[in-house]
């Protein structure tokens, strides 16, 4: 297993990563004719112009009330006058947490979201699909919770999601990411009470706010950013055998039920394992993205891409987005298209790449190709 050393991105034209995808040997798949990325996209009734999404990254910039700053605005306005097809807030909390500067949605700072999603699609974005995550927005370690806690946080992002669409959000996206409740709680195979143990158990907090969503806010697009790979020992989406290996056993049945539940927006995520500590350290956390990769950054592209592809096949009628493009840099679309062609994913998510390149979808739409300076 290839453990490579820090090196600054080293290539410089398309051949060059056709020729170390095959050096690596990973399975990663490459356009060249970028035309696809601007073919619209129907879902829920609502039409997304192209196929680039603008993926959930907090910004840490809210006022403290929760509210979106100046900041906050211009993030986001970037974004919209960029042309991204999909933009996709970040993490937004149903409840204020002591210190945090992320954003809150509440009946105080309602006024302050639909002034800005009112100045979003009157800025060349008026086409653009908008998804507000929601998270819980607890203090704490979710094991300190009980289970009447966990109950009363659903029915706070019930009652967030209501006030998102009169916000003037398309959707919502419940997060089971790594760090988000219902993320957290898919691993939860130790607790006891409802909420952990069996798979059931470990899903219902997730499914049940879904449908509680479903059934108050019935305009809405339901989305989950889900991490479908935790890289940790006895976490969701990992091999029991071995955690570096994914198993989409609980993953596969997980998508069945979300879309049972409404789900018809995925985006997809994963973690990477911890390949170089020491075995007694192995795998008690996530890999950081501020560590020296384990593992060459192909390599965990794939994982992203195989996991979305197999995701995306299980339900016909499932829109999903990729994510973990980032490192190609200039080279994003061209995998991006590849991926969509060959059915993988329906759109590419851009985190930080949306965030160093805003203007991404115009230039690739009027030159054909990113800007390799502009790139993160």
């Amino acid at each position: 297993m290839e453990i490579p050393k820090y090196q600054p991105f080293y290539l410089e034209t398309l051949e060059a990563l056709e020729s170390e995808i095959d050096r690596v040997g990973v399975e990663i798949p490459v356009a060249t004719n970028l035309d696809p990325l601007f073919e619209p996209l129907d879902i829920h009734g609502k039409r997304i112009p192209n196929r680039l999404c603008a993926q959930p990254i907090s910004g840490c910039d809210a006022f403290p009330d929760g509210s979106p700053s100046e900041l906050t605005a211009r993030r986001y306005q970037r974004y919209a006058k960029g042309g991204f097809g999909m933009i996709w807030f970040e993490a937004t909390g149903a409840l204020h947490a002591r210190g945090a500067s992320r954003l809150v949605l509440t009946k105080s700072t309602l006024p302050k979201f639909q002034s800005l999603l009112r100045e979003l699609r009157q800025e060349g974005s008026a086409n653009s699909v908008f998804i507000l995550q929601l998270v819980s927005g607890f203090d704490g370690s979710a094991d300190d919770l009980s289970d009447v806690q966990v109950d009363e946080l659903r029915e706070s992002l019930i009652e967030a999601a209501a006030l998102a669409a009169e916000a003037g959000f398309d959707g919502v996206d419940i997060a089971a990411t790594y760090g988000a409740l219902a993320g957290t709680l898919l691993s939860a195979t130790n607790r006891l009470g409802r909420y952990g143990g069996s798979f059931e158990n470990r899903s219902r907090f997730l499914l049940e706010t879904l449908q509680g969503i479903r059934k108050s806010s019935p305009s809405l697009l339901l989305a989950t950013r889900l991490c479908a790979y935790a890289g940790v020992r006895d976490g969701f989406g990992v091999s029991k055998s071995d955690y570096r290996k994914t198993d989409l056993t609980e993953p596969l049945k997980l998508v069945e039920s979300l879309y049972l539940s409404g789900v018809r927006l995925l985006n997809i995520t994963s973690a990477s394992p911890i390949l170089r500590a020491a075995s007694a350290e192995r795998s008690l956390q996530p890999f950081s993205d501020s560590d020296e990769p384990d593992e060459h950054p192909l390599t965990t592209l794939e994982r992203q891409l195989h996991l979305a592809r197999s995701l995306n096949q299980s339900q016909s009628d499932l829109v999903v987005v990729g994510s973990g493009f980032s490192w190609l840099r200039q080279f994003t679309p061209h995998v991006a298209v590849g991926a969509i062609e060959n059915g993988w994913i329906a759109m590419a998510g851009l985190g930080r790449g949306a965030l160093a390149y805003p203007d991404a979808p115009n230039s690739i739409y009027a030159l054909g190709k990113m800007d390799s300076a502009a790139t993160c």
